[in-house]
């Protein structure tokens, strides 16, 4: 007995598949990937257990939000809130969305990009400035970043562009204006807190490292012909602009004139003297040491003799002063010898001048060297680091509001470029040792800058000048 397929009946009957007619491969190919991709039906689904699931889960969620709803007017806190987003969802960049999250959003978004930023400096460094335009322009604006990554891979690719072949100072050199103006900024630039502008060592230092090899840019004259460099001064010409008075017979001042030696305050560029020399009438070169120029002179002793202990001390000093020293031709005062840097005050009655007078060698030689280093800063600094050092002590005199402090401002404006300007060249040169070391730069340093300044310049002391 034979039985067709739809003669069995039930709901346990199989359905009998009849078999597909043969395809070639061209047709059966699409519906394998389709049954692939589809997967087929799961036992839990054919058995209708995950819509009983997901029926039953949105039950209970439906039955939360009823009832929260209900006690939010009791409980607010119960209320669920909207899921949180993503920083770089696109919504928080909407204009609907709150100003703190579209902030958030782009500072999310820029700093996402400084790896890709990044990878581009050093991409742009393998191709270099001297074919491609845009190129400088892209690294300045990569300088200014607020990404520290970014800062750091642009500076070591200028830097890694500079020590290549035939780029330094021209060819694929990349040292435009804007870039080395960059380069300076990030290198030395100080805050009115007196701190560095970039913050990351590292960059500082690189930075520093890729402007041995970016030249200067020339940024153009706005005037129509050069100035001609005038003649030097003649041989025997008084410096400082203030005739020295006739000296008499013997050429040594008296003591009641208070004048200077004439042949001590001539110019003598033909031979320069080291700081510690000064010039005497006969011509002979005599060491000026603390106990020399602690002494008394003539006057000081014919005053110490009369017994006149109480005038030096309590006399206002209201001129600018007599001369002390002259460096480079600028002289030095003894006003210039601020009450910070050891101005006597009132003696006791009984003490001699001499004794009162002791420490006129070391603020003398401290006055000299800070014109030494504020004379180096102005011919080595640019003019907006000047005045910016300027702009600050300005501030802080006028912060204070005392009169005392705008007085002081010019020896305080030239302690503060001399330090810029000791700064730098130590770091300058001691670079090398310093890396080698892991540190900033040699103590040492600071002596050998200040002895190499003493001994290119021309300093005249006052022999028997008498500090007021």
């Amino acid at each position: 007995m034979t039985l067709s397929g739809s003669a069995v009946t039930g709901c346990s009957s199989t359905p009998i598949v009849q078999p597909l007619r043969p395809a070639g491969i061209g047709a059966a190919a699409p519906a394998t990937a389709a049954t692939a991709a589809t997967g087929g039906t799961t036992l839990p689904q054919f058995l209708g257990i995950t819509n009983l699931f997901r029926g039953g889960f949105g039950l209970i969620r439906l039955a939360r939000d009823r009832i929260t709803a209900r006690l939010g007017s009791r409980f607010p806190g119960l209320e669920p809130r909207p899921p949180l987003k993503l920083l770089t969802d696109p919504a928080n960049m909407s204009e609907d969305a709150p100003p703190s999250v579209q902030a958030a959003a782009k500072i999310k978004a820029e700093q996402d990009a400084g790896a890709q930023k990044a990878k581009a400096a050093a991409y742009l460094a393998t191709v270099g400035c001297g074919c491609y335009e845009g190129v400088a322009e892209a690294l300045a604006e990569n300088l200014k970043d607020c990404n520290e990554e970014v800062r750091y891979a642009t500076v070591k690719a200028l830097r890694d562009l500079g020590v290549r072949s035939c780029s330094c100072c021209g060819g694929n050199s990349c040292c435009t204006v804007e870039v080395h103006r960059e380069l300076m900024r990030l290198a030395w630039e100080l805050d009115y807190h007196g701190c560095y502008v970039e913050r990351s060592q590292r960059v500082r230092r690189l930075a520093r490292l890729a402007l041995e090899t970016c030249c200067e840019p020339f940024a153009g004259s706005t005037e129509d012909t050069i100035p001609e460099e005038g003649p030097g001064p003649d041989a025997g010409q008084v410096i400082g602009g203030e005739a020295a008075a006739p000296a008499p017979a013997g050429g040594e001042a008296t003591a009641d004139s208070g004048a200077p030696p004439t042949t001590a305050w001539r110019q003598t560029r033909q031979s320069p003297q080291p700081l510690g020399q000064r010039s005497r009438p006969s011509g002979t070169v005599m060491p000026v040491t603390a106990t020399r120029l602690g002494q008394r002179g003539p006057a000081e002793q014919a005053h110490s003799d009369r017994g006149e202990h109480s005038e030096w001390g309590e006399r206002s000093h209201t001129g600018p002063g007599p001369i002390l020293a002259l460096v480079n031709g600028e002289p030095i005062r003894a006003s210039d010898l601020a009450p910070d840097y050891g101005t006597p005050t009132k003696a006791a009655p009984g003490v001699g001048l001499g004794e009162r007078a002791s420490f006129r060698p070391e603020r003398l030689t401290e006055a000299i060297d800070r014109r030494l280093l504020a004379q180096a800063a102005r011919e080595s600094l640019p003019l907006e680091v000047r005045s910016r050092i300027e702009w600050q002590i300005l501030s802080e005199a006028e912060d204070r509001g005392a009169g005392g402090d705008l007085q002081d401002r010019p020896r305080r404006l030239e302690v503060a470029l001399g330090r810029e300007w000791l700064r730098r060249q130590i770091d300058s040169e001691t670079r090398p040792v310093a890396a080698s070391a892991g540190l900033d730069y040699s103590p040492a340093s600071e002596v050998a800058c200040l002895e190499r300044l003493r001994s290119r310049a021309t300093i005249l002391v006052q022999p028997d000048s008498r500090y007021p």
